[in-house]
């Protein structure tokens, strides 16, 4: 059953699998470093929208924070975090960047099109 010592381990994990510090990955997040801290450490939960925008910036699923077993699938790589290991290259970033942007797109216009509305 999870609880919110194993959400709170799943939460680094999978920031570390990314290849953030906890400074990185709160300022891409949109929290204080404190505020993520405290949410790894089990003194802060953490709300649907928090959990949602990391774990799109982690590059994994919400489903799979979330998910009831406590097996974590360790050979399962990100995109994003595939990509850390590039990120100093500042072209790289900028197609990193551009990558994102045309998944949020896709995501959206596939959201859409499920709904019944039109893109």
């Amino acid at each position: 059953m999870l609880n919110q010592a194993i959400l709170a381990q799943r939460l680094k994990e999978a920031r570390q699998k990314a290849g953030y510090n906890q400074a990185e990955a709160a300022k891409r997040i949109g929290l204080s470093r404190s505020v993520l801290s405290k949410i790894e450490n089990e003194d802060r939960k953490v709300d649907s929208l928090e959990l949602r925008e990391i774990a799109r910036i982690y590059g994994v699923t919400v489903q799979h924070l979330l998910r009831d077993d406590e097996q974590v699938d360790e050979n399962r790589p990100t995109f994003v975090g595939a990509l850390r290991q590039y990120e100093k290259d500042p072209q790289t970033r900028r197609d990193i960047g551009k990558i994102e942007e045309f998944c949020k797109e896709y995501r959206r216009l596939l959201c859409q099109s499920q709904d019944g509305g039109s893109p």
